[in-house]
């Protein structure tokens, strides 16, 4: 008899093998300095560009850790760093050229990822797949509401 994993171990073994995908791919177009902590980073900026404080609120991580991984993706000329004008204590990211192109590489990838996906399953197991995600997803989302 096979013992299924807990879900959250099966959910953290798609991310981390979806995520290595992803690093694989682009390491095929010559992006090979960025990692997983980048990633993290990346997939919480919006293309308006944020304030470091509110990338660290929806990343989840310190302020710190934040701010070391955007000085990282800085140096690598991904992202650029913008202070206030009347308050140099509050920092501003945004995308760089490069940086941009790196994010239309990587969504130009996840859509490649998600067609494997969705032929591997079929469309309509595929979808239906989605949908329970997000339903799962949501009890997070209003427990969160709850907890506020």
């Amino acid at each position: 008899m096979t013992t299924l994993k807990p879900t959250a171990r099966l959910v953290l073994k798609l991310f981390r093998g979806f995520e290595q995908t992803l690093l694989e791919q682009l390491a095929t177009h010559r992006i090979t300095d960025v990692t997983p902590s980048h990633l993290n980073i990346l997939r919480h900026l919006n293309n308006e560009g944020m304030m470091i404080s509110q990338l660290a609120q929806d990343a989840a991580l310190s302020k710190q850790l934040v701010g070391r991984m955007v000085k990282e993706l800085t140096t690598k000329g991904y992202l650029n760093i913008t202070e206030e004008q009347h308050d140099r204590r509050v920092k501003f990211v945004h995308y760089t050229e490069k940086g941009s192109e790196l994010i239309s590489r990587a969504v130009e990838i996840v859509a490649d990822i998600e067609l494997q996906y969705e032929t591997a399953l079929g469309k309509v197991e595929y979808e239906r797949f989605r949908n329970t995600l997000a339903q799962l997803s949501a009890i997070h989302t209003q427990e969160d509401k709850h907890h506020a």
